[in-house]
């Protein structure tokens, strides 16, 4: 079974292939030669699941019109839900020509123009043979990656190849020392390289939207349990594939019947304050006027500014000032993406109480009691 995946376009095959050729000496690549048209057949999209079953690393070669392809498309969506789900694969953008691709200029990626196959190829190879021997990412795969200023990718193969120097103690308890999690627990480390991903694809082209997130937001795990996280990494890349389109019609509505869905549910997923949360958060970036007005209402109570003070601090690596401070000023006005309009006025809400909680280094911090959030 393979560990490597490579994901690319039919214009990009030879990058693609000559990375596979350099790679194939030391890992199993799986590198589909016949790319599909729509509709996928049933036989392929059981060779692509059968082939994330094990794949450790997935790459996806960013280059020529990749993101209108049907079967980039799915097997990116797929690998996001794989990687939601369990940790694996870990996902490694590769930009295959001189100039960005359309889609992909705020997308950290290794660029193998630059680089030389030879050096991306060794690097990839250095990382699995640390992800076999210990599940943790190698000091010299980190360090090309810093070079090539990947810095969200950085964070998140440190956080899920194993425990990140800077992460949260509560989560590095969780994961044991050299071990994976469960599942990938819900921080901005973890989310901001997969929504990066997901901004690649334009909803107005998916051929099949977004139904690997439709599972990841409604399926039970192997033992009948639903998985807040994967809830909430669900919910986060909705938000995240369809906030800035014209397609936020149609999406906000299939959300709403997935928010109706596991409401029902609520009272069998832990910590559904937090899934209501963001279930809520992912409708105000799809321009849902009454969930922003709802959201606002929440924040001006004590107890629901509170909560979400916690909520914020938990989801930025236990106040990582400097990158909540990279991330807030990222969405505000001067240097937003086309979606964030939408959340502005929750931001500028949210953003000086929770800065104030930090600078008084408030109790209030690490008290998520979920009895706070004041929407059921």
């Amino acid at each position: 079974m393979p560990e490597v995946f490579i994901s690319h376009a039919s214009e990009d095959h030879e990058e693609a292939a000559q990375l596979g050729e350099l790679l194939q000496s030391s890992a199993t690549v799986f590198l589909d030669y016949c790319k599909p048209s729509a509709p996928l057949p049933a036989s392929w999209r059981n060779d692509v699941w059968a082939a994330l079953d094990s794949t450790r690393l997935f790459i996806a070669i960013v280059g020529t019109g990749h993101h209108e392809k049907p079967y980039y498309q799915f097997e990116l969506l797929t690998a996001l839900e794989r990687s939601s789900r369990t940790g694996f694969p870990l996902l490694v953008p590769i930009r295959a020509g001189k100039k960005d691709p359309i889609g992909s200029s705020e997308l950290d990626a290794l660029n193998l123009h630059d680089l030389g196959r030879q050096r991306v190829a060794q690097a990839v190879i250095e990382a699995l043979g640390e992800l076999r021997a210990t599940g943790c990412v190698s000091n010299a795969f980190r360090d090309l990656l810093e070079a090539e200023s990947a810095r969200n990718l950085l964070e998140n193969m440190r956080t899920f190849g194993g425990p990140a120097a800077d992460a949260a103690a509560t989560l590095k308890a969780s994961m044991g020392e050299g071990k994976l999690p469960p599942s990938k627990p819900f921080t901005a480390r973890s989310m901001y390289p997969l929504s990066r991903l997901a901004r690649q694809l334009p909803p107005e082209k998916l051929v099949e939207p977004a139904k690997p997130l439709r599972r990841l937001l409604t399926e039970t795990d192997d033992h009948g349990r639903i998985d807040y996280e994967r809830i909430l990494h669900g919910a986060h890349l909705w938000g995240s594939l369809y906030s800035p389109t014209e397609q936020r019609d149609a999406a906000l509505a299939e959300f709403h019947s997935i928010h109706h869905y596991l409401h029902a549910l609520r009272h069998e997923i832990t910590a559904w304050p937090m899934v209501s949360r963001q279930l809520l958060y992912t409708e105000v970036q799809l321009g849902d006027e009454a969930a922003r007005v709802q959201f606002l209402k929440a924040l001006a109570t004590s107890d629901g500014a509170a909560f979400d003070i916690a909520y914020n601090f938990r989801y930025y690596n236990s106040g990582d000032l400097a990158l909540m401070e990279r991330r807030f000023k990222k969405q505000l006005p001067e240097e937003r993406l086309p979606g964030d309009a939408f959340v502005e006025d929750v931001l500028k809400k949210l953003y000086p109480l929770l800065l104030d909680a930090i600078n008084a280094h408030s109790s209030t911090l690490r008290d998520l009691r979920p009895e706070r959030w004041p929407i059921t």
